[in-house]
């Protein structure tokens, strides 16, 4: 049965920031125990009192542990706690710290942290943190990923992932969901596994064939572009200029791109039907190539020909001597972001716009990655 545990944070309550609506939403994602607890004298946090109130949850092979800020610490400390036969599918640690930097926690900190027990007992850990949180140093997040084996999932603009410190938008957190949602994909409680650190490289990934488009692939480069990344924007953009989704100007658009720049078409066999595009960019500097444009058709989104294409255009850029790949992309594209943080690819500070008509500034924010190669 998959069921989950939320914990606030200092001073928190169960009905505050995104903890309600998260709850919801895991119930339509067939979660059927959800528990949202007021933790005793959430004033001054302290492991044994926290642990005495949660101790009797039923704790297992389906079970997700989500907690923010002391509630993300004291969901790591959970790990140290649990019985063998209770090792859980995920944890999911918003903005945890291990040090008390004035925060009324150090009940919560002073005993040493077991890393490696934690990473035992659980399938999977992640972590969220953010360079402008007023509260929890990125030095704090990086180092609890490190101790941990993972990478974390950085996430500027974000503040305390709070309504009081990152704004209303934080009354929800799809890309918390996202995660929750992958993780459930991914599990398997019949197969017994090691914790989950490991490189996507080591996912079988399917036969894709993947080749250099030429005049008379334009076509069907423009269906595949039509057929997937039109309804993202659509999605993501509700009031963009309808004009940029016009037939004409999207063939335009590729032709052009087809003259200039390495344009890619995979398949699963030659006679195949194209299930992606690809698209790279030379930025006119001798180290370092874009990945300007990558899309999945619908059908084949999730199976691993995102992935697949992916590790092309890397081995590309590596065989034309380039030491980096580079991309942009919108600040809320979180499933975009995820994919390529799997990937390797690493969060520069650095932002920009994305220019379409019609699509809200607060919502135009793009955001740089880049990957070395060597």
């Amino acid at each position: 049965m998959a069921n989950a545990l939320i914990l606030h944070g200092t001073n928190g309550s169960p009905c505050a920031h995104w903890f309600s609506w998260l709850a919801s939403e895991l119930k339509k994602h067939g979660y059927d125990d959800v528990r949202v607890p007021e933790l005793p004298r959430a004033d001054r946090p302290n492991r044994e009192r926290y642990w005495a109130a949660l101790q009797e949850f039923p704790y297992g092979p389906e079970t997700v542990i989500v907690g923010h800020s002391s509630g993300a610490t004291m969901a790591l400390r959970i790990l140290e706690l649990l019985r063998p036969e209770q090792r859980v599918r995920c944890v999911a640690a918003v903005a945890p710290f291990y040090r008390d930097d004035g925060f009324g926690c150090d009940e919560l900190v002073e005993a040493p942290f077991a890393w490696d027990v934690m990473r035992r007992q659980a399938q999977e850990i992640v972590v969220f943190g953010s360079p402008d949180d007023p509260f929890v140093s990125l030095e704090q997040v990086e180092h609890i990923a490190a101790q941990l084996h993972i990478t974390p999932l950085i996430r500027a603009g974000s503040g305390h992932f709070s309504t009081d410190h990152g704004g209303a938008r934080f009354r929800r957190f799809p890309d918390l969901l996202g995660v929750l949602v992958d993780s459930a994909a991914r599990s398997d409680s019949s197969v017994q596994r090691e914790p989950l650190n490991v490189s996507t490289q080591d996912v079988a990934l399917p036969e894709v064939q993947v080749t250099r488009a030429t005049p008379s692939d334009l076509a069907v480069v423009v269906d595949v572009y039509s057929r997937s990344f039109v309804p993202m924007v659509k999605g993501y953009h509700p009031d963009a200029d309808a004009a940029i989704f016009d037939a004409g100007n999207l063939t335009a658009m590729w032709k052009k791109l087809l003259d200039v720049e390495p344009v890619f078409v995979a398949r699963h066999s030659p006679e195949a039907d194209p299930v992606a595009i690809l698209a790279l960019k030379y930025t006119g500097r001798d180290d370092i190539i874009e990945l300007a444009k990558l899309f999945v058709v619908p059908e084949a989104q999730g199976t691993g020909v995102a992935r697949a294409v992916a590790d092309f255009a890397l081995k590309f850029a590596i065989e034309e001597g380039f030491d980096a790949m580079e991309l942009w992309t919108w600040q809320i594209s979180h499933q975009s972001r995820r994919f390529y943080e799997k990937v390797g690819f690493v969060l520069a500070d650095e932002t920009g716009i994305s220019g379409y008509p019609g699509v809200r500034a607060a919502d135009d924010v793009t955001v740089r990655y880049v990957k070395q190669l060597h």
